[in-house]
């Protein structure tokens, strides 16, 4: 990480290309293997690819093997291929029903709605982030790039190996993104922030789209309008995978959700439909989503509660119509899915303050318009969607999007109204906060949508020759015009966070990542810094040295709780100088600005802020507002 070096998006099409190739092609031989058609495929594709990664990723570090990219792509062939062959004898069957509207244009349809998309996503993200290795200005972000690095140290791509960067439990909080990122960057020879951008480019822009529209295609309708309707529909939603990208702390998020729509594929392709499935199919199926759930829980377990609310909502009336039984197997899992929400709630670590201005009917405009645009924008998608959850409700085909967008349109609606708003796990581990989970309403909306544009379709396939192609041109046209808007919207909010207005809103700015790479270059190999997590000379870590936040904000340990609260008494209180020896510390840092972008949270670094000045501590090193102190002697050396 070195803005001297600075890499620009045309450097990194490398990266790009094999993040996609690692999430789209294991992925899509298992979904055929399985007998899913082409279309549904490519939707699940993304979260079955990221499914083998992790697998493959945990085996070779089990087995104590280097995640070189020979290695790796030998140990995900043999996965892939294992996993399909089984697929293929577990679930032969014959071919699933053609979705309605199916003709010689769909794969037009297909590619336009997901280049619509996918083009305007990515626009968001290389214009608002000018450079792939731009650093977003939010703390949160060296967690994210510390795992990737270390699981890049350690020629792994096991997300059960970066969980000692931050003192976290990795499998509280899964690290998909993490085996994604890492194994992008060993094997392009590109660094941490570079191949994160990469990965979160081809799941916003690429994974995002794919999944969408192929679920449009599998649930509404496989007109080619319809489905290119459905990209343009899908890039004008605020509340879309890429507005997560502002919030450096929740990349992971970013990722699960991209997968949510593709792992709804299968699971529409089993249920959705008048009668009962074959038995073969059903367990085609239903593995597929099962697996991508998993998958997409992987990157951030709250995914999956979205797919299970989004999943029981679509398939309920026409599982609830093969019969009783059926209705049974269907409420028992509703009952499962209260339950994850209700029963085992935990004790919020902080609470968000909601705008306390916000009425009723500014939630309710916000909600329908799917995001703070303007109204002549917005309208157009509150009318469409409206008009396809009215249809929806009287079709029963289509009557499973209108209960997904209310209950969606509910869970959101709930917490736009709420006095305050819990943003760690409301329940574990399926829940996290209002602007993590907005996209359920997003997908809904899609649908929604979707089903309004078949109407229109359909009345203009009345008409002459000439009308269905003209007037598809013009309703592409006008849902392209409403979704500009969003698309500035969102290029503006990951620019403002990637380079802030105000110079106090900056973690860490070019020139204090110059004077901590002349720091880095001059500590002894092996160096280990205590640093306050919330300022910016945590992204000495990216550098060589290894750097142990501490503090109340993430969970730790013992030795961490003494060394953040007393680290400046090393010298003269035993317990401390154990707790400095226990962790390894040999160095710590101090200066920079701290940004606490959470204003109502006060973390409090005392041990670190007292080090200039205290007993026992020398100072080997000064660049800038930045001071490196070598901690007592006797400490340093305890075994």
């Amino acid at each position: 990480m070195d803005p001297s070096t600075s890499v620009a998006w045309s450097g990194a099409v490398a990266p790009v290309v094999v993040a996609g190739i690692l999430l789209l092609a294991p992925g899509l031989a298992l979904a055929r293997a399985l007998g899913l058609d082409r279309y549904d495929a490519v939707g699940v594709s993304a979260p079955l690819g990221l499914a083998v990664l992790v697998v493959a990723g945990a085996a070779t570090d089990l087995a104590g093997v280097a995640w070189s990219p020979a290695v790796g792509v030998l140990v995900l062939a043999l996965l892939t291929g294992l996993g399909g062959v089984s697929a293929r004898l577990v679930t032969r069957r014959g071919p699933d029903p053609v979705p309605s509207g199916s003709g010689r244009w769909t794969v037009l349809g297909f590619a336009v709605g997901v280049g619509v998309a996918g083009a305007g996503t990515a626009w968001k993200i290389v214009r608002g982030t000018s450079t792939p290795d731009a650093v977003s200005q939010m703390p949160d972000i060296q967690f994210h790039l510390q795992a990737v690095d270390q699981l890049i140290r350690l020629d792994s791509a096991s997300p059960l190996r970066s969980g000692d960067v931050w003192f976290y439990d990795p499998i509280g909080y899964p690290g998909g993104f993490h085996s994604l990122a890492a194994t992008v960057a060993q094997w392009t020879g590109t660094d941490a922030d570079v191949a994160s951008h990469a990965t979160l480019l081809v799941c916003a822009a690429l994974v995002w789209p794919l999944g969408m529209v192929a679920l449009v295609r599998r649930v509404v309708s496989a007109n080619a309008w319809v489905l290119a309707s459905s990209g343009a529909l899908a890039l004008s939603l605020a509340y879309a995978p890429v507005a997560l990208m502002p919030l450096g702390g929740v990349w992971a998020n970013l990722v699960a959700a991209s997968m949510v729509p593709g792992a709804l594929v299968p699971l529409a392709l089993a249920c959705m439909r008048p009668d009962p499935p074959p038995v073969r199919g059903l367990v085609a199926a239903l593995l597929a989503s099962a697996v991508a759930t998993a998958a997409a829980a992987l990157a951030q377990p709250n995914a999956a509660y979205t797919i299970a609310v989004l999943g029981l909502t679509l398939t309920a009336p026409t599982v609830w119509s093969w019969g009783r039984r059926w209705a049974f197997l269907h409420l028992a899992a509703v009952l499962v899915m209260v339950v994850a929400w209700v029963v085992p709630r935990q004790q919020a670590m902080l609470d968000v303050p909601v705008d306390p201005d916000l009425s009723v009917r500014r939630a309710v405009l916000v909600l329908l318009k799917n995001g703070d645009v303007p109204l002549w924008a917005g309208g157009v998608l509150a009318l469409l969607t409206l008009g396809g959850v009215a249809v929806a409700v009287v079709s029963r085909g289509w009557r499973g999007i209108a209960f997904a967008w209310l209950v969606a349109f509910g869970f959101a609606f709930l917490f736009e109204l709420s006095d305050l708003l819990p943003v760690a796990y409301l329940t574990w581990p399926w829940w996290s906060g209002y602007g993590r989970i907005v996209y359920m309403l997003g997908v809904a909306a899609v649908l929604a949508g979707s089903v309004a544009v078949v109407l229109v379709v359909d009345r203009l396939g009345r008409g002459p020759a000439w009308v269905p192609v003209a007037g598809g041109v013009v309703l592409l046209g006008v849902l392209l015009a409403a979704a500009a808007p969003a698309t500035r919207q969102g290029e503006q909010a990951v620019h403002d966070t990637y380079a802030p207005a105000d110079r106090r809103a900056y973690y860490v700015t070019d020139a204090e990542l110059v004077e901590l790479r002349s720091l880095a270059d001059g500590l002894p190999p092996g160096s280990t810094v205590a640093v306050d997590p919330f300022a910016g000379g945590t992204f000495l870590n990216l550098m060589g040295a290894r750097t142990v936040p501490i503090g109340p904000f993430y969970e730790g340990t013992p030795e961490t709780d003494l060394v953040d609260a007393r680290l400046d008494a090393a010298a003269s209180d035993r317990t401390v100088c154990d707790a400095v020896a226990a962790l390894g510390i040999t160095h710590v840092l101090t200066g920079g600005d701290e940004v606490r972008y959470l204003s109502w949270l006060h973390p409090t670094y005392e041990g670190i802020a007292a080090v200039p000045g205290s007993t026992g501590f020398t100072r080997v090193a000064a660049v800038g507002d930045f001071e490196v102190y070598a901690v007592p002697p006797a400490c340093a050396s305890r075994p």
